[in-house]
């Protein structure tokens, strides 16, 4: 990832792995599972998971200015770390 003409991608992908945090962390919160959203005349009910998750990632688009090639360098940081991850912790 040297090579990535982004300086700021590592500031990216703990903006981006923080949110993920916080989708598991505010989904444990006690109250209903369900969310109403949307204005009047569009409202919906969705999972609150699901909300948590379209929040989260609207957030990480904001961050790295829906710029593709900032987001692709995270997405490529977190594959890297996943088969990192599961080479140690295969059997």
């Amino acid at each position: 990832m040297s090579d990535d003409p982004h300086n700021g991608w590592r500031d990216d992908y703990l903006f981006a792995w923080s949110c993920a945090l916080n989708v598991n962390l505010y989904d444990d919160d006690p109250g209903p599972r369900q969310m109403v959203v949307g204005g009047p005349g569009e409202q919906r009910t969705v999972d609150r998971r699901q909300r948590l998750i379209d929040a989260y990632a609207r957030d990480v688009l904001v961050h790295v200015d829906a710029e593709l090639d900032r987001l692709a360098t995270v997405v490529a940081e977190v594959k890297r770390k996943h088969a990192e991850r599961a080479a140690r912790d295969a059997p």
